[in-house]
């Protein structure tokens, strides 16, 4: 069954990658062009064309010119292991495209030697006849033949052999050929191979995570020797019904349609980080020691792969201090020990954990500082590791992008106007405080889990970090800064895991995150993948949920929650209908945009809200 579930979900994958991606043929969305009919942008495409530039420029370019090389034209911007693996999708292109040179190149010689030796031949015996089907040749004129249909046929069947050679495997070169693949080189099998690599590091790295947490979380085991004396028939009941849950589980994860819209239809590599970051979960919550520091591991992975996993960093930080804190032994004589021995313990759990970390980052970001500009003299310089954190945090950017739905983009409609009121310098400083006010209540509630993490087992140890993570990276996409609307991703992955805990939240969330991704995917003309994920996804969520399901956490479940949760679907849909039958006024085009970011942002905050509720309550009920 879970075959079933994982091959269902990778064809959902490959039919959006079917869909446009973003900046395909250079539009920009329905504002996106000028009077003249002509982008605004000046650079071609979306981020399918800046990841296939980055395979470009890492492969052909020494690591010392990557986040150097023409910044003004989708510049390299993020961390390391993003670079590295840019660098391998690339070289794996060109190499593979490079495979039928060497025939292609005999072939070619072939054909031409076959055609120069026709040609010959007709030549020769020009002279031989007399009729007018024949070049004759005088001191006047050349009056030449007419090739007869099966000439003309050879010929063309010569060109055409030809022409399918020159395409082929070369397309693939071709993707990351340097400079030469700019401004729009889209063929079909580069575009395949592009869609190739998401799928496979997505089934590779964030599926088997979510198979692999999926087992922990719904599994059920019997403690009591009644319970292990049950009757078959009994046994066979229970086991069904887990295997109903199982596969509910597993497909409410991987059919999120935010997901599949982002990572496969506009295109970007989203679930190699969060599929890192959810292995992290996975063995930081495992009763070992050993277990934190190869989990320190993955999540130091995942942040240099992408840095929105920042918006996790402060739960797991919080988490494995509190691990740190926890006597795991738990036994009375220990606790009468004196209080050094226990400071050891402390310092050499967090030294282990440091030293993964900071081991971690050495290895992938060393070479930027080995390997400097060619200008400069000697062999190690911090320039290199400026400029990378230069490019990975471009705070003159601005507070946000786009018509995000968190508080910065709410408080720029007017009349708050605060862009216009507020000094851009005390901006990221406000930014930086208000986040930080939101995440400490789910900081302050993962330390004591951590600091009493031996009382829980490992699959409450898991949920309540899932529940953190989603808690503090809900703060971090509605209060930081330069959040654009994709970051939602970051606290959906963790709550599309958490279905047995909130099934109702749950599902009005991936709803909700979906449902703000609406006017960037307008832009990448994803409108009928948007719909028809969000029906697959609610009518797989609908048909194969078991009844059992209660929750432990159940936030929808009283009836002014209910009737909340049932006016913002009705408010969102509201919003659809409004946009698809009432023509914005002239001076407001952004209208339905900023809509969208108002709800969105109120959605959001709610939901924010609901995390700490949720990580409150399990606290309290296990206390």
């Amino acid at each position: 069954m879970k075959a079933a579930i994982i091959s269902f979900a990778v064809l959902l994958r490959i039919l959006v990658g079917f869909q446009p991606h973003s900046g395909q043929d250079n539009y920009q969305g329905p504002n996106g062009f000028n009077n003249n009919n002509k982008p605004l942008s000046e650079k071609y495409g979306g981020d399918y064309e800046a990841q296939r530039h980055w395979m470009e420029i890492t492969y052909h370019l020494p690591i010392n010119e990557w986040y150097w090389h023409s910044l003004e034209y989708w510049g390299l911007d993020y961390p390391p292991l993003t670079a590295y693996v840019s660098w391998a999708c690339g070289w794996v292109a060109h190499n593979v495209g490079s495979l039928h040179d060497g025939k292609m190149l005999e072939e070619k010689n072939e054909i031409d030697n076959d055609a120069d030796v026709d040609t010959s031949f007709k030549y020769a015996n020009t002279s031989n006849h007399d009729d007018d089907d024949v070049c004759q040749i005088s001191d006047d004129d050349v009056e030449c033949i007419q090739s007869t249909p099966e000439e003309d046929e050879e010929e063309d069947e010569g060109k055409h052999k030809i022409d399918e050679h020159r395409g082929g495997l070369s397309a693939l070169k071709n993707l990351v050929a340097l400079h030469s693949s700019r401004f729009g080189y889209e063929d079909a099998l580069g575009k395949m191979y592009m869609r190739f690599t998401v799928l496979l590091l997505d089934l590779l790295i964030y599926m088997s995570a979510v198979l692999t947490i999926t087992k922990r979380l719904s599994g059920t085991k019997s403690s009591s020797n009644d319970q292990r004396q049950s009757s078959t028939f009994k046994n066979d009941i229970v086991s069904t019904s887990d295997q109903q849950q199982q596969m509910w589980f597993l497909l409410t994860a991987l059919t999120q349609p935010a997901l599949l819209l982002i990572d496969h239809g506009h295109f970007q590599y989203n679930t190699t980080s969060l599929g890192l970051a959810l292995w992290s979960f996975y063995f930081m919550t495992q009763t070992p020691s050993i277990c934190p520091v190869f989990g320190s591991v993955l999540f130091s992975l995942a942040l240099n792969f992408k840095q929105m996993e920042l918006y996790h960093a402060p739960a797991v930080f919080a988490y494995l201090l509190g691990r740190c804190v926890c006597n795991e032994d738990n036994t009375k004589q220990q606790q009468l020990l004196l209080q050094k021995p226990w400071i050891l313990k402390f310092v050499g759990k967090f030294c282990a954990l440091g030293i993964s970390v900071i081991l971690t980052f050495v290895v992938l970001w060393l070479p930027f500082a080995i390997y400097p500009q060619e200008s400069l003299s000697i062999k190690f310089h911090l320039d290199g590791i400026r400029q990378v954190l230069k490019r990975l945090f471009p705070f003159e950017r601005g507070l946000f992008e786009g018509k995000v739905a968190n508080i910065w983009c709410a408080l720029s409609v007017k009349p708050f106007s605060i862009r216009s009121r507020v000094s851009p310098d005390l901006l990221p400083l406000a930014a930086t405080g208000l986040t930080l006010v939101m995440i400490l209540p789910a900081c302050f509630l993962l330390y004591r889990i951590g600091e009493r993490s031996s009382k829980y087992t490992p699959k409450k140890n898991l949920e309540f970090l899932l529940w953190g993570s989603a808690s503090t990276s809900l703060a971090f996409f509605l209060a930081s800064f330069q959040v654009h609307e994709k970051g939602i991703l970051i606290p959906l992955a963790p709550l599309s895991l958490l279905a047995m805990d909130s099934p109702g939240f749950v599902t009005w969330f991936s709803i909700v995150a979906t449902w703000s991704l609406w006017p960037l995917l307008v832009i990448d003309r994803l409108c009928e993948a948007y719909a028809c994920c969000l029906i697959i996804f609610l009518c797989m969520h609908t048909m194969t949920r078991p009844m059992s399901v209660a929750g432990e956490v159940n936030l929808l479940t009283n009836n002014f929650a209910s009737f909340a949760a049932v006016l913002s679907v009705v408010a969102m849909v509201g919003l659809h209908v409004a946009e698809w039958t009432i023509m914005p006024p002239i001076h407001l085009p952004d209208l339905f945009p900023v809509l969208w970011s108002l709800l969105g942002c109120g959605l959001f905050c709610i939901s924010y809200m609901a995390t700490i509720l949720a990580m409150t309550t399990k606290y309290n009920s296990t206390s």
